[in-house]
């Protein structure tokens, strides 16, 4: 898909998320984020997908760990940003060849 309307991929091209991000919000939350499409639940891989292979920020707003569709497990209020060292588990030694 190409940019269209103020989207991108199906996603929006600008949000008011800090660093244009996307929040993660609780299955049937129903926000006006989620009403205006700025923030996904976290069973949309797709949508997830797309922001992150478009590297956009992504903050779990649910009050539960959240796997993302890259395997990365965010915490409750925790926040994904592209670039940033990240493990799968917690205390994960994983990258390091053990």
């Amino acid at each position: 898909m190409s940019d269209y309307d103020g989207y991108r991929d199906g996603l929006r091209i600008e949000t008011e998320f800090r660093e244009n991000g996307f929040g993660i919000d609780p299955e049937g939350c129903g926000c006006t984020d989620c009403i205006t499409g700025q923030a996904f639940h976290p069973s949309d891989s797709w949508r997830l997908g797309k922001a992150i292979a478009q590297g956009r920020t992504l903050y779990n707003r649910t009050s539960h760990e959240v796997i993302l569709p890259n395997g990365i497990r965010l915490d409750r209020d925790a926040t994904w940003r592209p670039g940033m060292v990240q493990h799968h588990c917690p205390g994960c030694v994983c990258d390091l060849g053990f």
